[in-house]
């Protein structure tokens, strides 16, 4: 993954890039099972304000995002196949819009972006076992497609996000947003377990 600092420009992703988002993903996983395992869903559904997200909202979000993500991701796969493209380098920079939400993900929490609605929570009461197992599933289907992508010049095919078909990133920013957003809500969960006022039980 690129370490350039927010006001610097994007160099083209190396190869090896691939082998650190899969070591992201696979970090998320074991992440997930260490902050929610063993929670209840009285735990995963708490709040520290009416306008704060719980922790099974959290996953919920990862999951929509994802989710959502992953079927443009298959589809701009497919489509570079047939027709024949092929090539790790260059990788090109991808898209403007890309690199905004790389950039602003890399600031961690100071970046206060609201969630597109395509993204939110699909409830506020939540079955914590349901989402998790989700997740699971979804970081799993992300692994896939990265594996399926193996061979096509990421960096230069592009596609339009389930936000809008006008909002367009590459498959290796689409990649790195993922490998970078799932830690960041991650992140999120530990902080709300860190809180004073989370439940014990």
């Amino acid at each position: 993954m690129n370490t350039q600092t927010a006001g610097e420009s994007t160099p083209p992703a190396a190869a090896e890039d691939t082998q650190v988002w899969q070591a992201e993903y696979d970090r998320a996983r074991h992440r997930l099972d260490q902050l929610t395992g063993g929670l209840s869903d009285a735990q995963a559904n708490w709040k520290p304000a009416p306008d704060k997200w719980s922790v099974a909202e959290c996953v919920d979000h990862l999951n929509q995002s994802i989710g959502t993500y992953a079927r443009c991701i298959g589809r701009a796969i497919e489509r570079a196949r047939a027709r024949g493209l092929s090539g790790a380098l260059p990788w090109a920079r991808g898209t403007w819009v890309g690199r905004y939400i790389i950039r602003t993900l890399r600031k961690g929490p100071a970046a206060r972006v609201p969630a597109p609605r395509v993204f939110r929570p699909s409830a506020s009461r939540l079955v914590l076992a349901d989402v998790r197992y989700r997740l699971g599933t979804e970081l799993s289907n992300l692994s896939n497609l990265l594996r399926l992508s193996r061979g096509l010049p990421l960096g230069s095919v592009v596609f339009g996000t389930p936000v809008s078909a006008l909002i367009r990133v590459s498959l290796a920013q689409a990649f790195e947003i993922h490998a970078l957003h799932t830690h960041r809500h991650l992140d999120q969960i530990e902080r709300l377990r860190q809180d004073p006022g989370f439940p014990s039980a």
